[in-house]
């Protein structure tokens, strides 16, 4: 057995629950199994006993089909001997990290105990709520945070000023932007100090969370939760037909100039008022379809932060795309990587800042694999023909992995009647399974690390299993 594979075995072993790996057995070891490890703790740590309590089969067999390990779905141990000792070496290099993002606000919103309904009368979807009814967003927001999520994503994702106007006509340009960045002070107000986390704001949120019904272990582990400013295209917030999957925008908005102006309009609002901008953490630009969009993306990420420092006003941002198609399309799938993160050059000459994640959401889960695998090896051509070069001094010199697809079992959104209708083929592998598969076969010095969560069609159940299979030694938070 190698030094790699033996490295994996202890860390697993670390972080499965005792019942996971054997109900007869206990392990006598240095840290108690399922308590949350820093690999700094680790680096001097040579090996690892176990030792069973009761006399031992001759073979146990451990399956290890859901832990995000990059192990075989099986092996067994022999214990014969009594005991296993695995050789560890020193942990200090870089391991790649895993956080857990939150995922499908508006399901989760249609859902009980909210059941609230969504029409082409509600075109701002969950933003709307910024509207009507702010204290159900915040409640949803500590669901998502009792769930486990490292990464609240604001109620954002179909605002603009002009969704707020037409939903309302006597709200100006001033009152439109007013709401849009209360959405974040909904998710800091749940959050907390992004630095220091107070006990008594620890203790409400646990409270909160124990009083609705909710698994308040994240916060017993007193994890820091940080937010991310959601951005959608400008066709999620078309109406009465929204066009985020097609990509069909009217004249006026087709090209990337025109895009260009109008993210920067919208990302301005948030940029230019210090409260809001320094209530989130990352920025995150979803649901990207077209090539020109993502282009015009860097471009306003340009316009609008050029001069702020990182950690001095210029935030880690990401974009990920959506591929509907029934098949994947390689060719579309690697010109969208190449608009992301190739250099290029503006009319004026400038350089386009490059994103510090990229990824996939609102698409079937089995095609996730797929998609990752033509992204990664998009990003190997364009980092060997010097095309890319990272700028977010991350260790791995890789972007972070943005992963969070649909919940669905095949069905498609349908943006006329805004509901999910049958598709043409189904998913028929459970979809934990598909995710995780996709997350194992991703190794260190692929990305820098990988934000995960479920999105639409998604559950707090689903972000719930997410937390409980992702080995919290490989989550940073």
């Amino acid at each position: 057995m190698g030094v790699a594979e033996q490295t994996k075995i202890f860390l697993n072993l670390l972080t499965e629950p005792p019942s996971s790996l054997c109900k007869t057995y206990k392990c006598n070891c240095f840290i108690s199994i399922g308590e949350i490890v820093n690999p700094a703790q680790l680096a001097h740590t040579k090996s690892l006993s176990i030792s069973p309590k009761n006399k031992p089969p001759p073979e146990l067999s451990i399956d290890h089909h859901d832990a995000v390990t990059l192990l075989p779905s099986r092996f067994s141990c022999n214990h014969s001997q009594q005991f296993f000792k695995f050789q560890v070496p020193s942990l200090t290099h870089h391991t790649m990290q895993i956080l857990l993002l939150d995922g499908g606000l508006g399901t989760t919103l249609e859902s009980p105990p909210y059941n609230i309904t969504f029409t082409p009368q509600t075109p701002l979807w969950s933003s709307h709520l910024l509207l009507s009814a702010p204290s159900t967003l915040a409640a949803v927001h500590r669901s998502f945070r009792a769930a486990g999520a490292d990464i609240l994503l604001t109620a954002t994702y179909q605002s603009s000023t002009e969704g707020f106007t037409r939903t309302r006509p006597e709200l100006t340009d001033e009152d439109a932007a007013r709401y849009m960045r209360s959405a974040v002070k909904i998710a800091r107000g749940v959050v907390g100090d992004p630095l220091s986390a107070s006990a008594s704001v620890k203790q409400e949120e646990k409270e909160k969370g124990e009083t609705q019904g909710h698994d308040t272990r994240g916060l017993e582990q007193g994890r820091q939760c940080r937010v991310a400013l959601s951005l959608g295209p400008f066709g999620a917030t078309m109406t009465p037909v929204s066009a985020e999957y097609s990509g069909v925008y009217p004249s006026e908005m087709d090209s990337e100039g025109a895009l260009r102006s109008w993210h920067a309009r919208r990302l301005g609002v948030f940029v230019e008022d210090g409260e809001a901008w320094d209530g989130v953490e990352y920025v995150a630009f979803e649901t990207v379809k077209r090539t020109d969009e993502v282009r015009a993306v860097r471009g306003a990420i340009f316009d609008v932060t050029q001069g702020l420092e990182q950690g001095y006003g210029r935030k880690p941002w990401w974009v990920c795309g959506v591929f509907p198609t029934e098949e994947v399309d390689e060719g579309e799938v690697r010109r969208w990587v190449a608009a992301a993160l190739r250099e290029q050059r503006d009319g004026s000459g400038f350089a386009l800042p490059r994103p510090w994640g990229i990824g996939v959401n609102c698409t079937r889960v089995d095609h996730i694999i797929r998609i990752v695998e033509i992204m990664r090896d998009e990003l190997h051509r364009l980092s060997e023909r010097g095309d890319f070069v990272d700028e977010w001094a991350s260790r791995s010199g890789r972007p972070w992995l943005v992963l969070y697809p649909d919940g669905t079992k095949g069905e498609k959104y349908d943006p006329v009647s805004k509901t999910w209708v049958a598709g043409a083929t189904a998913v028929r592998r459970p979809w934990d399974e598909s995710f995780w598969d996709v997350v194992q076969r991703q190794a260190e010095g692929d990305w820098e690390g990988i934000i995960i969560a479920s999105r639409c069609q998604a559950t707090l159940a689903g972000l719930d299993g997410l937390r409980i299979a992702a080995p919290s030694i490989y989550v940073t938070s």
